[in-house]
């Protein structure tokens, strides 16, 4: 291989890496088993929730979840979670 053909090699890997990373960043949600949805990008693994527990999730974030999101920015990206307010959780249906 000449000098050239490395070079091409290269950019087609850089291009495949940049692809990869592209896919990491976004989210994209994955039905696994009758009444169970998969969450991938969010982390490491996968976040994987029963039909109740996106019942009770979506009616979370419909009541209001400000609080909470003005505490997330206030901290910044510490991980100190010690000063966050404990938020109610809705009740099962």
């Amino acid at each position: 291989m000449d000098n050239a053909e490395y070079r091409a090699r290269i950019a087609q890997l850089e291009a495949q890496l940049n692809a990869v990373k592209t896919q990491r960043l976004s989210c994209r949600i994955s039905a696994s088993k009758p009444s169970v949805a998969s969450v991938y990008g969010l982390g490491k693994f996968p976040v994987s929730l029963h039909y109740t527990q996106w019942q009770r999730l979506i009616a979370f974030i419909e009541s209001g979840v400000k609080p909470v999101l003005a505490q997330i920015e206030a901290n910044g990206n510490s991980d100190k979670t010690t000063n966050m307010a404990a938020v109610p959780v809705p009740a099962e249906a």
